[in-house]
């Protein structure tokens, strides 16, 4: 196989994260801190790759094919959590260099799991390259999605094949065009969240990093409390809509702009199923925890739910006190929430709606067809045939997530981790959630006190989850090699 035409894209990808190095180099510097330092001589040492790799690309001939493509999307999440950690571990004498993997990929990836303690007294070029991290993952994935998922059959991105318009011939929009649409929304969103942010009491500094942080569905923050530093509760319902809005399908703001609002969003099956499923769970939360001994104020609790809630499934990862003492059957009941995740072509993570919707439809057609075995079933999402790739792709991709869960909670108990925390971390890692559920590393907890063997697992899953498993399992694929 040949590697020199991925040698031109990668560089860019280099590049891009080294202009975005400058940015917490700039606020150090104007801060009078030292930390820019670290940041000037990251950029460099990025700068020097991508250097070597412009100048050793392929001619002008060489053809960048699927296989091409599938190589360069992991090589991306190889190459970017490597330099991406190379501020946190210059400028942290304290920090490992394991410590500065594990940041960077809970960044890029953004899941939220932290090994950073006392954030209120790190220089603010950290904090902004936290976020930055997961503002910039969490529109790469979704760059990403439109562009590989069509190929891959394997995230629901069929559903971008929007009609043209109200009447007549079906077409799938120019990737270009989908990709700047979504990036315009994602900036303009970034943009109203801060807005807002800095209306209802947020300094400047802090609107930034959570408007970059909620509308990736990251969860970093810049408190060591999260949220609950904020006691505002109209903070936290700003927060609950940008979560939701960076957890629905990015197109329904620029695909068919003639329909209006109403009919982009609930015209939409994976949309109306996502939020009727948040209000169902976050009320019947909400009833269940005012009807506790003692709690006289329910919009309260229904706030506390819904923040807590929407950011679990969202796979946000924000906290606001610890959940997991609401009750006997909140663990359990969040364990499950971890995996659920947003809808496709949105910067969530999870295992998503569109997935649940295909496999109920498959069970419903598998269930007629015990009763009459010689009837037809048409079965459609959105108006479009559900066809049996699809559904052998959904399939796959469950099955792949349950092995992967498996193994990697054994691992993670090999590691010395308790039951609870192997199991919770593993599902956060591959559901891009970040907290899980324990003392160790539930929502007030944190996972620096990990083993370094743990750290590195939790990396892996991490990049796996986000990955969607399919583009790094065909790499395992000895054909995928030859030439």
């Amino acid at each position: 196989m040949n590697f020199r035409p991925l040698h031109l894209p990668l560089s860019g990808v280099l590049i891009v994260l080294a202009v975005v190095m400058a940015l917490p180099a700039l606020a150090d510097g104007l801060a009078d801190s030292a930390e820019w330092r670290a940041f000037l001589f990251s950029s460099l040492i990025t700068v020097f790759i991508a250097g070597l790799l412009y100048f050793s690309r392929a001619d002008a001939r060489a053809r960048f094919t699927l296989r091409h493509c599938y190589l360069f999307t992991v090589l991306c999440w190889v190459l970017m959590p490597l330099l991406s950690a190379l501020p946190f571990y210059f400028s942290n004498p304290d920090l490992s260099f394991t410590d500065s993997i594990f940041e960077a990929v809970s960044g890029l990836s953004t899941t939220g799991a932290t090994v950073m303690t006392d954030l209120e007294r790190l220089p603010p070029g950290i904090l902004i390259w936290r976020a930055l991290l997961q503002w910039v993952g969490g529109m790469g994935v979704v760059v990403l999605a439109i562009s590989m998922m069509p190929v891959l059959k394997a995230g629901g991105m069929q559903l971008f094949r929007l009609e043209s318009s109200e009447t007549s011939d079906k077409t799938t929009p120019r990737i270009r065009n989908v990709c700047l649409g979504a990036a315009a929304v994602y900036l303009t969103l970034s943009f109203l969240c801060m807005a807002l942010y800095r209306v209802q009491g947020m300094s400047l500094f802090d609107a930034s990093i959570h408007a970059m942080t909620t509308l990736s569905t990251g969860g970093f923050s810049t408190k060591n409390s999260s949220f609950a530093a904020f006691h505002d509760l109209s903070v936290m319902w700003t927060a609950c809509l940008f979560m939701v809005l960076g957890s629905v399908p990015f197109s329904v703001f620029f695909i068919t702009p003639g329909k209006p609002p109403h009919r982009r969003f609930f015209g939409d099956r994976q949309i109306r199923a996502f939020l009727g499923f948040l209000c169902f769970i976050i009320v019947g939360c909400a009833a269940a925890t005012y009807l506790r001994p003692g709690e006289e104020d329910f919009f309260y609790d229904l706030t506390l739910s819904a923040f807590n809630i929407i950011s679990v499934v969202t796979t946000t990862g924000y906290a606001c006190g610890d959940y997991t003492e609401w009750g006997a059957f909140a663990p359990l009941f969040f364990f499950f929430l971890t995996f659920v995740g947003g809808c496709s072509g949105s910067t969530a993570g999870g295992v998503k709606i569109f997935r649940f919707q295909v496999l109920f439809l498959l069970f419903s057609r598998q269930l007629g067809k015990l009763a009459s075995p010689s009837r037809v079933f048409v079965q459609t999402i959105n108006g479009r045939k559900l066809t049996e790739e699809t559904g052998n792709s959904v399939m796959m991709y469950v099955a792949v997530l349950i092995m992967s869960f498996t193994a990697l909670s054994i691992l993670l108990g090999m590691t010395g981790l308790d039951v609870l925390s192997a199991f919770s971390g593993a599902a956060t890692a591959l559901s891009n959630v970040g907290p899980g559920i324990g003392d160790v590393i539930g929502p007030t907890g944190n996972f620096a006190t990990l083993p370094d063997s743990a750290k590195w697992l939790l990396s892996l899953g991490m990049i796996l989850g986000r990955l969607e498993y399919i583009t790094a399992l065909a790499l395992l694929d000895a054909a995928f090699w030859r030439n």
